[in-house]
């Protein structure tokens, strides 16, 4: 049996078709828990018009403590997660069910978000097809886990020891846990998918500073590198862009030194042309432009944000 495990705060406005998406799945065994994180609005009433066990935290803990709640409430082997903002297509339940009763010595599965984002705007279009073209082109098995749409074996949940509670917030705790899965045991499944309501361009930039300052120490302290979305050679474009966007105020003192930061735009543009080429054949040229703007944009904010976790002492 799959145990669905649900991690919400004052989510009501989505929650529900969350849920419903996962009673629709054409796979049946499996049961659904919800863990309502101290919601103030009616997020608990919204779940709890669906069938599943509803648990109602007296204390907002955070999603990774509210997770780990809903694992200690589960029954099955395979603890599949899916957050609260995201709606499960009909046949990834038994896609994932397939995938580890055909490969028994994986022990984690991930899926991909839609091209399309459940939420409108530009930046929420933009982040739904850069999400599912960095995972979509991965190779098959990786070091990346993501509770946006990802299951694990309940063993291996308890023998690398849960998601960490230090995380509060919608943070890393799931590329921190992705991270001391075993090596090369999870599988990026690209048949499974997830509408997910992405943020705007606010939201996000906060997001990702915040996120690549708490990477970059991880990073720093167990000496090893994220697959997927924090692999070296991510790390290695977004200081590329850094790089041009610093070297640019040179050009204050001496402009015949544009050489060094349109230089370094051009490699960025070279670099992700893969990504550039599939956003352009998805949404079209004019959209590519503010594509473009925002692969740079916030590969700066990433980039910042990754120094200051290594430089800046931890509170």
């Amino acid at each position: 049996m799959l145990s669905v495990i649900v991690a919400l705060h004052n989510d009501e406005k989505v929650i529900g078709r969350c849920i419903e998406s996962v009673y629709a799945s054409l796979y049946k065994d499996y049961e659904v828990i919800v863990v309502d994180d101290c919601s103030t609005d009616d997020s608990y009433e919204a779940a709890k018009k669906f069938p599943c066990e509803l648990i109602r935290l007296e204390k907002n803990s955070g999603p990774a403590f509210a997770r780990n709640t809903g694992v200690e409430k589960s029954r099955g082997d395979i603890l599949f997660f899916i957050d609260s903002d995201t709606e499960l297509d009909n046949k990834a339940l038994g896609l994932i069910h397939e995938t580890f009763e055909n490969e028994k010595d994986i022990v984690a599965v991930v899926g991909l978000p839609q091209k399309r984002s459940l939420s409108r705007g530009i930046a929420p279009t933009y982040n739904a097809l850069k999400n599912h073209y960095t995972l979509a082109i991965a190779d098959k098995y990786s070091d990346y886990f993501s509770t946006q749409v990802g299951a694990v074996r309940r063993k291996t949940f308890y023998e690398v020891g849960r998601f960490d509670t230090r995380f509060k917030g919608a943070d890393i705790e799931d590329i921190e846990f992705g991270m001391r899965l075993p090596k090369g045991k999870t599988v990026i499944h690209k048949g499974v998918l997830i509408g997910h309501h992405f943020p705007g361009f606010c939201s996000i930039a906060r997001k990702y500073f915040k996120r690549s300052i708490q990477l970059s120490r991880v990073v720093k302290k167990n000496k090893k590198m994220a697959s997927a979305h924090a692999s070296v050679s991510r790390t290695l474009l977004i200081l590329v862009a850094l790089t041009s966007f610093l070297s640019s105020f040179t050009l204050i003192f001496n402009p015949d030194l544009i050489i060094i930061p349109a230089g370094l735009f051009i490699a960025f543009l070279i670099a992700n042309l893969g990504l550039f080429s599939f956003i352009s054949r998805e949404r079209g040229l004019a959209f590519l432009m503010s594509a473009i703007f925002y692969e740079y944009l916030f590969s700066v904010i990433i980039g910042i944000g990754g120094i200051a976790g290594m430089i800046l002492k931890e509170e």
